[in-house]
């Protein structure tokens, strides 16, 4: 049996016109111009391949609520894609009528390429997002849409929805467990944007790692937070050699579940409005370093949770002993270690 081998550009015709979108530009009609340069070529096909996502992101949507704020945004896309989907070619020069500067763009064929692979990485990060509205949206309903909740990163909106929270019920959530043990540091930017219209929350736990010194200080912005239950701590960014800790205004308690060094409890001291700290699989013989006057002096109880047994010779330490002896009287210093084998 003969088997007809159909051209690339053939099959991506057929395959669009089965799904085709009314106003959706020729998704093959690449410019010439652009061909001279493969990776011109590679970015437009993908540029059109955004612009029929958004479309179709566009298209789930009711009618009634394309005037919603994420709804005006995706339109704003759409029209921004068309506008480099359809440049005019003026010899080998690449011209673009910018849609928000409202002004003709002029570019060469490796300042075009540059150009829309930049707005294809912006673009695919703005329609994860609206992408991820409009699954819960049709989940709850439109009607319960807050400009506040469209504003909370993905990250928050899935933990809310994990809780059975609908988008206007934000000021029902009193504690908050995030889990980022599958979000690289890299990509941690932005995972608690929007995190201040949660104000009621008391309570936060984070599974992971939040390493990002900036996502972190964005927590100090909830004013009714009390209690911090952390892996490890965010980590001073070289070249730097402390951290810069915002503020935490109602913060009482901070836990540290996996305080195996220094710089994964270090974020204690940088609390100073909390009283009360817990660390957990704490290495006993860093005692000796975590027991200081600095210590004892901003808390009134210290729970330490040993991963082993604790060495004779730690607690015969004359400093340590002399600190807990003194500052016992007026503070619980409790230490637990699991019994020797």
């Amino acid at each position: 049996m003969d088997i007809k081998l159909y051209p690339l550009d053939i099959l991506f015709k057929r395959f669009f016109k089965k799904k085709s979108i009314q106003s959706t530009p020729d998704l093959m009609a690449v410019p010439s111009l652009l061909k001279e340069l493969p990776s011109a070529h590679t970015e437009f096909i993908r540029l059109q391949l955004l612009h029929s996502k958004a479309l179709r992101l566009l298209e789930r949507i009711p009618v009634e609520y394309r005037g919603l704020d994420f709804g005006s945004a995706l339109q704003s896309i759409c029209i921004k894609l068309t506008a480099y989907l359809q440049p005019h070619i003026m010899g080998q020069e690449i011209m673009v009528r910018e849609p928000e500067e409202n002004k003709e763009l002029t570019f060469d064929l490796g300042e075009f390429a540059a150009k829309i692979k930049g707005l294809i990485h912006i673009g695919n990060i703005r329609l994860e997002k609206t992408e991820l509205i409009i699954h819960y949206l049709e989940h709850y309903s439109y009607t319960s849409y807050t400009s506040e909740w469209g504003k909370l990163s993905n990250v928050l909106k899935s933990a809310l929805a994990d809780q059975g929270l609908a988008p206007n019920q934000l000021q029902k959530l009193k504690e908050l467990n995030l889990d980022l043990r599958n979000e690289p540091s890299r990509t941690q930017f932005g995972v608690l944007e929007g995190i201040k219209y949660l104000d009621q929350i008391q309570k936060v736990e984070i599974n992971g790692v939040l390493e990002q010194e900036n996502e972190f200080n964005k927590l100090s912005l909830l004013p009714n937070l009390t209690t911090l239950l952390l892996d490890k701590g965010p980590k001073v960014s070289w070249p730097l050699d402390k951290l810069t800790i915002c503020h935490f205004p109602a913060l009482k308690k901070i836990i540290i579940k996996e305080a195996y060094k220094f710089e994964d409890y270090q974020i204690i001291y940088y609390m100073d409005s909390c009283s009360e700290v817990v660390v957990r699989k704490f290495d006993p013989s860093q005692l000796k370093y975590l027991i200081n006057i600095r210590c004892l002096e901003q808390f009134n109880t210290i729970d330490i949770h040993c991963s082993k047994p604790v060495e004779e010779e730690v607690y015969n330490c004359p400093q340590l002993y002399q600190l807990i002896h003194y500052y016992g009287e007026f503070r619980h210093i409790n230490i637990f270690t699991p019994l020797a084998q």
